[in-house]
């Protein structure tokens, strides 16, 4: 652990690496902190984001920027915080006190989060759309998957990443201007070498797509005017059956990009006594190490 915060009336910082207490405003001492606790002078120095992000201009070379990240965010994501909760007594000091770890995009805590809160999910009404068997007839959807993907020229992953956002929105602005309201379920992914895709379920609230099956997929007619909507690479669209189907996928593909139903794994990525609940391959690591390093949000729900 790097460091305690020691929430009361007014936050304390405790730095055991200087053996010191850095006081906001009239804080009182902090309480006694735990030896098991504490930060050897052996353990590793304590990754800091800004620093790494601030490092990051440095690097010329994608493979060797996607390398560092991985490394740095595997090293972060193992230094566990602690928050340090207990009541102030103004004459007897703190009364006990509980530490609690912290979440850390990764780690067993961020793990258990992420299940919950996709659990709500399950809970949505079923809308049917089609029968997905009747495949010898065309069909109105208003669902869809779509993958967004990045052309590689002229870009690397840094701008890729930073971007990304802005161009996902503007996206669905576009999809909105032509369809009309609409909900929206995101995920982030990192492809192999670094670059973000974005997957998404649409639901469309006052308009509808023609599907059509192909090649035992469903896919839409619309494809080339959503696809206008994204200049940055390639577009890829599957119609939707039904509410339900799609977004128990949408639980279950994110749950397997962090292993939300498997406990910690050991093996070459991860090294024995791994913290990393959460990551499962290689494509997990860089996934969770990229949204980490670029501050983006893993998933998001919203819209109509």
């Amino acid at each position: 652990m790097s460091q305690l915060t020691i929430h009361q009336i007014l936050p304390i910082r405790y730095h055991e690496s200087l053996g010191t207490v850095a006081y906001e405003g009239g804080a009182p001492p902090a309480p006694v902190v735990e030896p098991s606790l504490m930060v050897e002078p052996s353990d590793s120095p304590k990754v800091v984001l800004a620093r790494v992000r601030d490092e990051l201009k440095y690097y010329d070379s994608d493979s060797v920027l996607l390398n560092s990240v991985r490394a740095l965010y595997y090293r972060w994501v193992r230094q566990d915080t602690y928050l340090v909760m207990g009541e102030h007594h103004p004459l007897r000091g703190y009364l006990g006190g509980v530490a609690v770890k912290a979440a850390k995009r990764g780690n067993d805590v961020y793990h258990r989060r992420v299940k919950d809160r996709l659990q709500v999910l399950y809970d949505v009404p079923d809308v049917t759309f089609f029968d997905y068997k009747d495949t010898g007839h065309v069909h109105d959807t208003r669902g869809f998957f779509v993958t967004l993907t990045y052309s590689r020229e002229g870009l690397g992953v840094r701008e890729a990443w930073d971007r990304v956002g802005v161009d996902v929105n503007r996206f669905l602005a576009g999809l909105r201007r032509h369809y009309g309201a609409l909900g929206v379920f995101r995920v982030f992914e990192a492809q192999k070498d670094g670059f973000p895709h974005v997957h998404m379920l649409v639901l469309l609230a006052e308009s509808s797509l023609t599907a059509f099956n192909y090649n035992g997929a469903w896919r839409v007619d619309e494809k080339d005017e959503l696809a206008e909507y994204w200049p940055h690479g390639f577009v890829d669209v599957e119609a939707l059956a039904s509410t339900r189907g799609g977004l128990h996928y949408m639980v279950k593909y994110l749950g397997k990009l962090h292993e939300l139903d498997g406990g910690a794994v050991v093996g070459a990525d991860t090294g024995e006594g791994s913290n990393l609940a959460g990551l499962v391959s290689h494509a997990s690591l860089t996934t969770l190490a990229c949204m980490w390093v670029f501050r983006k949000r893993s998933f998001s729900v919203g819209g109509a």
